[in-house]
């Protein structure tokens, strides 16, 4: 992650907003490599996605479309 987001528009070290804005990006990173692990596999085994497929996230209760 961007270094230059640890600070606010102030140039003050903000940890809490840096640490949010992170956890984002971590959670955003795991739906996407559960999506292209599941289109990777059905395109192994000869299938495609046509529809759109829901997730909920277990950890965090964030639905996914």
């Amino acid at each position: 992650m961007d270094e230059s987001l640890r600070k606010n528009c102030e140039g003050y070290s903000d940890p809490t907003s840096y640490e949010a804005l992170n956890n984002l990006c971590d959670e955003e990173r795991r739906f996407h490599k559960l999506l292209n692990t599941i289109f990777y596999v059905s395109e192994l085994a000869g299938f495609e996605i046509q529809n759109r497929v829901i997730f909920v996230d277990k950890r965090t209760g964030r639905v996914w479309k």
